[in-house]
């Protein structure tokens, strides 16, 4: 942390937090928490910072970089169930739950309710929008993930990261069939992006569909240097649970790409 930080207020760490946290890397994680630990210091009730600082913690749960997933998931939890105690009205503080919900807890019909209350408070929360799409991938409706994502895009037309939520529009757009469109997403991310593994999945998965197995291998061969377990059952051991036909589609992607089965 920068000598100068330590005039930085609890708000302007959770800002500069914030700024940083959507890079995903090893790095960038480590210098959010950093700034968010420093709000929470600073201002031990925080609300927003506790929502935040349990978000970097689910990136650090789907990067692999958690030391320990389940105290981390544990940990993830009590933050964002304090946050909403604090402020119940937050409408950052509600997507994040409810992206939270589904993404580390997979209760996508409480996810559903908190991004509700949270464009309730807040019609143009763009982060409910998008991490609204993303449940709606996981429950099968990636149509209309696409259009909370178009939204989503309205509202934030000059995201700094938008590597997140074109992952998310990605991961949309195979689910929906749109094969070509997913690749070409995906390596607009991996060129912006090459660190942030969620992208990877669906860009192989596509180019599978696709029959572009030349396209595939190095992809696959990069993907392999930041999870070298990565498979077929690894995915449907750890990715959150999809509707029989919309995983049987991800997987045949996968197989069809070269990706391992154990």
């Amino acid at each position: 942390m920068k000598v100068e930080d330590s005039m930085l207020t609890a708000r302007q760490c959770l800002h500069r937090a914030v700024s940083i946290l959507f890079r995903v890397s090893p790095e960038a994680t480590a210098e959010a928490k950093r700034y968010l630990l420093r709000a929470l210091t600073q201002s031990p009730g925080y609300p927003e910072a506790m929502a935040w600082l349990a978000f970097l913690q689910s990136i650090e749960l789907g990067q692999g970089y958690a030391k320990d997933p389940e105290a981390t998931r544990e940990e993830t939890g009590e933050l964002v169930r304090r946050s909403i105690e604090l402020n119940p009205s937050s409408d950052i503080g509600l997507a994040i739950a409810g992206h939270l919900e589904a993404f580390v807890h997979h209760d996508f019909e409480t996810a559903l309710e908190f991004f509700e209350r949270s464009l309730a408070a807040n019609p143009n929360c763009a982060y409910a929008w998008g991490f609204s799409a993303i449940t709606h991938c996981y429950i099968g409706k990636p149509d209309k993930a696409l259009s909370l994502l178009g939204r989503c895009r309205q509202i934030m037309p000059f995201d700094s990261h938008p590597y997140y939520f074109d992952t998310a529009r990605c991961i949309a757009s195979m689910l929906s069939g749109r094969y070509e469109d997913a690749v070409r997403i995906g390596k607009q991310v991996l060129r912006n992006n090459p660190n942030f593994h969620a992208n990877y999945r669906p860009l192989i998965s596509s180019l599978g569909h696709l029959g572009r197995i030349d396209e595939a291998g190095p992809v696959v061969e990069e993907f392999s240097r930041f999870q070298p377990d990565f498979s077929v059952s690894w995915h449907l051991k750890n990715y959150p649970p999809l509707e029989d036909d919309i995983t049987e589609r991800y997987i045949e992607g996968l197989r069809l790409a070269g990706v391992a089965e154990e």
